[in-house]
């Protein structure tokens, strides 16, 4: 076999920022140089940074070449190189494999005039080459996936055609550890045109292909899934589709031992074409399909599936975003609905081709962009933030302090919950596991936290004797398919309203002002305090700069014991205010919040 040239060049940087949406840029940059440049893959590597491959006209040997490029974790170029002697040559899948090297697989037109080869080139983890082959079938061999097998070889998958004959197949090939030619198949025949854009390796040693298929015996182009044994025989295949262009672009094996599938669909959907993803069982048999787009084109590239079951796709879409086309990214849950989907990109075209999730939890998408960058088009990619929680609620506090209360007397604090999520949830249940009816929460149906948004639930205490009281209120939220429990710790102390002789007995502070509730309030609140013995006593309401507002309480004797006043706030403006307390020489503020 013939070997490919590498010749090492330096790449020119170049970011861009932006962020919005369901996830954080943590950075983008391109590569490229004054020609044009396209990435179709993106690996992370075992230390933290990153692999791209694609093609360059920039820089090499001539024409088109394959071009290798490593980054940083932060997104910086660490060196590139490229692979060509002067023909086509475009690399279209890269893996990282086990001595840390790498292999790239595409195609190649350099060492045979008129003939388009499946090429693969084998690197060390620095990037030299450590050989490279070309393998030959029909006159038109288009190598789209390359991975490495369980047994430390290799499989590349594509398509292969005769010229002037208007028909491609499936075309499977397995080699060594050192690129050497095992076995091939091919799938189709002479009266099916059918073109292969993605291979894995089951979990069983087997293969599954996928990618677009026309025929006699279906209507349009057809989504095309194909399921092999070790050996590559055929043990079933499926087709996927409606009357118009169907093409699948990526096929994983899911955690159950199915399959999705996701691409392209004219057939169904919104628009002229939207992203496609399909849900199959272990043998091929449809589950479930979703749509996602709207009336323009859409079309995904790329496909993962997420911890919770659910999926990312990544593609391009002409709906949505800044420009022509951009960069979209898709999130579902397990059952193929969208829980939110985000652009990057800029005022030009934008294509996405590759999407994997990082070590961090976030995501990574690259592809070309025109909209940003040194020359025509560069490589372009795009590192976010991790996923954000579907539903996310937490207490502010994980203990309430109640503070002295008077015997039989009840005192409610707000617990806020807050939910950090992208979807409501619902704190559906609670539970007092300690302090029996001291503490009590009232809980009559579920309560919603609206995403990125607040609830409050009011504690009560009610404490029986003279005596410290510690308890704890188990609260059980969820949405969906997550749920998750929450407790928090309360303590109070009870106390008397009246001195007596007895210094035995817990004597209470002279004057106390309850905490508020409800606080933040709208229109009307109730204002209790307590005394221990009979004193003049005011109560008024102050701005935060400590102007009297109004008066609410005049001048004038209470008794020991319990009081409340009403304070109706309809004329006054939204703000913040203090109540204050006074009685007997003594006084106690606190904050408020009025919302309108």
């Amino acid at each position: 076999m013939n070997g490919l040239k590498m010749i090492a060049v330096v790449c020119m940087v170049m970011a861009a920022g932006t962020t919005w949406g369901q996830v954080t840029v943590v950075w983008e940059k391109t590569y490229g140089g004054e020609g044009g440049e396209v990435c179709f893959s993106l690996v992370q590597t075992r230390d933290g940074s990153y692999a791209l491959a694609g093609c360059t006209n920039s820089f090499g040997a001539g024409g088109l070449d394959f071009w290798f490029l490593r980054t940083g974790g932060d997104g910086d170029s660490l060196w590139s190189a490229t692979f060509g002697e002067g023909g086509p040559n475009d690399c279209r899948s890269l893996v990282q494999i086990g001595d840390g090297g790498f292999a790239l697989g595409g195609i190649t037109g350099s060492f045979d005039e008129g003939r388009v080869e499946f090429a693969i080139v084998r690197t060390t983890e620095a990037g030299d080459i450590l050989w490279s082959k070309t393998y030959g079938d029909l006159e038109n061999s288009l190598c789209n996936s390359v991975i490495q097998t369980s047994d430390g070889g290799f499989a590349l998958a594509g398509s292969t055609a005769e010229f002037n004959v208007g028909t491609a197949e499936f075309w499977l090939m397995r080699t060594n550890e050192d690129g050497d030619s095992l076995w091939s198949r091919r799938f189709g025949g002479n009266e099916n045109n059918s073109q292969c854009f993605s291979l894995i390796q089951t979990v069983d040693g087997g293969f599954a292909l996928a990618g677009n298929r026309i025929s006699l015996d279906i209507d349009g182009i057809d989504f095309w899934v194909l399921r092999t044994n070790e050996a590559g025989d055929s043990l079933w295949s499926r087709n996927f589709g409606g009357r118009s262009w169907d093409q699948c672009s990526s096929l994983i094996q899911t955690a159950d031992g199915g399959f999705a599938l996701a691409g392209v669909t004219g057939s169904f959907g919104s628009g002229s074409h939207d992203f496609w993803l399909v849900r199959t069982n272990a043998d091929g048999d449809s589950l479930w399909s979703r749509t996602f787009g709207d009336a323009r084109i859409e079309s995904c590239t790329s496909l993962i599936e997420m911890e919770d079951g659910g999926f990312a796709l990544a593609g391009e879409t002409r709906s949505y975003g800044a420009g022509e086309k951009d960069f979209w990214l898709v999130r579902t849950n397990r059952d193929g609905d969208s829980l939110w989907s985000q652009t990057f990109g800029g005022g030009s075209t934008d294509e996405c081709h590759s999407l994997i999730r990082t070590s961090d939890g976030g995501f990574a998408l690259a592809g070309y962009t025109t909209s940003f960058g040194a020359g025509r088009s560069d490589f372009y990619v795009v590192k976010t933030s991790s996923d954000p929680p579907i539903f996310e609620a937490t207490i502010l506090d994980t203990i309430h302090d109640y503070p002295d209360t008077y015997i039989d007397s009840t005192i409610a604090y707000n617990i806020e919950f807050v939910n950090n999520g992208f979807r409501a949830g619902y704190l559906f249940s609670a539970q007092v596991v300690e302090g029996g009816g001291v503490f009590n929460c009232i809980l009559d149906s579920a309560l919603m936290i609206p995403h990125n948004d607040t609830a409050h639930l009011p504690i009560t205490f009610t404490p029986s004797s003279d005596t410290s009281f510690v308890g704890q209120i188990r609260f059980h939220v969820g949405v969906e398919m997550i749920s998750d429990t929450l407790s928090i710790t309360l303590t109070g102390n009870g106390v008397r309203i009246n001195i007596v002789s007895d210094p035995n007995v817990h004597i209470c502070r002279f004057l106390q002002l309850s905490p508020i509730f409800p606080n933040p309030f709208n229109s009307s609140m109730t204002i209790s305090f307590g005394l221990s013995k009979l004193a003049p006593t005011r109560i008024g309401i102050f701005d935060p700069f400590g102007r009297k507002i109004e008066e609410l309480l005049p001048m004038q004797t209470f008794n020991a014991g319990r009081h409340s006043v009403m304070w109706n706030a309809a004329g006054v403006p939204a703000g913040e205010y203090i109540v204050r307390l006074e009685a007997g020489g003594s006084a106690e503020a606190r904050r408020i919040v009025l919302t309108k």
